[in-house]
């Protein structure tokens, strides 16, 4: 008898099983998330169709979008049916590009993950090597022109301005790692608790009537959704992992970006220092002349006369403006330095009440440190002054740009000098006038420029103390907002009743009140308002019957309908 052939390993039947079971254990393997080594790959963020439970396979962003192409340009339609389509596949699609914006943030965090300690160590190493006492810039060129002087500031300025912004961006980014770990757990498990609720509410059958296509886009629907959140879920459990890698970039950043505007702020003091030294020069050099040519004016004609003084007015002007702007220098870099340690301060409160909560302790220290806030009200007071000033530059301006091109043809400025001077017209007294108006032509250039540079200084420091304002109004909420739930002294208890008799001793005592009777007999001899005060209380306490008696008669009317009326109101 044959013996029964027996299936071995080639046969047809285990090649196609063994490729099945492969296949099959490829497409149940989980996603990968945070516990994964750094440095594997997430999922892919390109447009495949992603997998999908329960053998539902969604469709690419390309294939939605020509879907909805041809469903929005098809006439002749059920409306009702199309509109419910419409509406299924623009869900699904938001959900896919959400899905895809999570990968991504899943990818950059695992990146940041891997780079992040890297570029850390090396600021650090920088940071060590080259602190900010050692960076020194190259010396400047002592003969450096007024416009050169004016064009390397203004770009010091830019750059300093852009790491300003910088550095508050760094902020929000280092406060926001410092309050991000709870908010982010607490959505993870909110997404995770939606999934279970939606994996249930999935699994139900379609309504009886649903056509096969809207039952295919509520299901695509429901599992992009599904898809979307636990996209969302990777990228913040990644977010969690990568942000103690993450905060320490930002704060090494932060501190590289100090000492570079550390380095840039010497640099703009140099160049101001310089600028304003070369003003002082220029307007000491045109005074000098200014006076030589108003000496040798002294017994000429009155016209000459005139115009040399306004030259030496002109001059005068120039030297208080190169005085008055190194003091406004001053006051902006005293701006500056209070706005960073209102910010600092106003920036670790907040940091303080988040990570350790608002205990009794820490309630009185804000509590003072709100009574050392700057008083605001100086502060606008000059803000109104500098407005007022700059309000006068700027007529002086223009009055100076409105002559301007009146000295440009100098002939005709002489011929309009000398009109209604008849004992003006010599070629003596109009070749004075012509020097002096041709003297007068940079004068008026650099009164420009100075006035010009004046009221740009008063903007910017305006512009500084409207941010101290803003900053200290914003500290001021944020202390009123948290200290109203700060206990000012303790609870009544068995020890408020210990120390109840030694509080009585304290008020009755006679020391207490011989002090207060010093307190108010030095009031009333060095203060004449005092003993006004004084008479009008005793004037009430001597008539106090007859102005009682008084109003209870004035009041008689007010008792009876008939007799009250609108005069007793008045």
């Amino acid at each position: 008898m044959q013996a029964a052939p027996t299936r071995g390993i080639g046969h047809p039947f285990f090649r196609l099983l063994i490729p099945a079971l492969f296949a099959a254990a490829a497409w149940g393997l989980p996603a990968r998330g945070v516990s994964e080594p750094a440095g594997q790959d997430l999922p892919q963020t390109s447009e495949a169709p992603l997998r999908a439970e329960a053998g539902v396979q969604l469709p690419d962003t390309a294939e939605l979008q020509a879907r909805i192409k041809d469903l929005e340009s098809a006439a002749g339609t059920d409306e009702a049916a199309t509109t419910a389509l419409l509406e299924q596949y623009r869900r699904t699609l938001a959900n896919l590009e959400s899905a895809q914006a999570f990968d991504t943030q899943a990818a950059d965090y695992v990146k940041a993950l891997e780079g992040a300690p890297k570029e850390t160590a090396e600021i650090r190493q920088d940071l060590e090597t080259r602190p900010g006492s050692a960076l020194t810039e190259e010396p400047l060129p002592n003969d450096l022109k007024a416009d050169d002087i004016t064009q390397r500031l203004g770009k010091v300025k830019t750059e300093t301005a852009l790491l300003e912004a910088r550095l508050s961006d760094l902020n929000k980014l280092i406060d926001g790692a410092t309050a991000r770990p709870p908010a982010a757990r607490a959505r993870i498990l909110e997404l995770k608790q939606t999934l279970e609720q939606s994996g249930s509410a999935q699994r139900q059958p379609p309504p009886e009537g649903q056509s096969a296509d809207l039952a295919q886009a509520n299901t695509w629907a429901q599992e992009s959704r599904r898809q979307a959140q636990l996209a969302e879920v990777r990228a913040t459990e990644q977010e969690l992992a990568s942000l103690a890698v993450r905060e320490e970039l930002y704060r090494a950043r932060h501190d590289q970006a100090v000492r570079d505007l550390e380095r840039l702020k010497k640099l703009r003091g140099g160049l101001e220092a310089m600028q304003g030294e070369s003003r002082k020069a220029d307007a000491e050099a045109a005074r000098q002349e200014a006076e030589a040519a108003q000496r040798e004016a002294a017994g000429k004609h009155p016209l000459v006369q005139q115009i040399a003084d306004e030259n030496a007015a002109i001059t005068s002007s120039l030297g208080r403006l190169a005085e008055t702007l190194d003091g406004l220098n001053a006051e902006s870099a005293r701006l500056d330095q209070e706005q960073k340690r209102i910010e600092a301060e106003y920036r670790g409160a907040q940091q303080r009440i988040q990570v350790a909560g608002l205990n009794r302790a820490l309630g009185q220290v804000l509590i003072d440190r709100r009574s050392q806030l700057p008083d605001l009200r100086q502060y606008r007071k000059d803000i109104a002054r500098r407005d007022d000033l700059a309000a006068a530059a700027t007529l002086s301006q223009i009055r100076y740009r409105e002559e301007q091109p009146q000295l440009r043809d100098l002939d005709q400025a002489v011929n309009d000098r000398v009109a209604g001077y008849p004992d003006a017209q010599t070629p003596n007294v109009r070749a004075e006038l012509r020097a002096l108006l041709e003297q007068r032509r940079p004068l008026l250039d650099k009164a420009v420029a100075a006035e010009d540079a004046y009221v740009r200084k008063l903007g910017e420091l305006n512009g500084a103390a409207q941010q101290l304002i803003q900053t200290v109004e914003d500290f001021d909420a944020f202390l009123a907002e948290h200290l109203l739930w700060v206990r000012s002294d303790l609870p009544l208890g068995i020890q408020t009743l210990t120390v109840l008799p030694a509080n009585l001793a304290w008020l009755l005592s006679p020391e207490r009140w011989g002090e207060v009777l010093l307190v108010l007999g030095y009031a009333l001899t060095h203060s004449p308002v005092s003993w006004l005060g004084l008479l009008v209380v005793a004037a009430l306490f001597v008539r106090g019957s007859r102005i009682k008696r008084a109003l209870l008669a004035s009041a008689e009317p007010l008792r009876r309908v008939r007799t009250d009326g609108f005069r007793h109101t008045l």
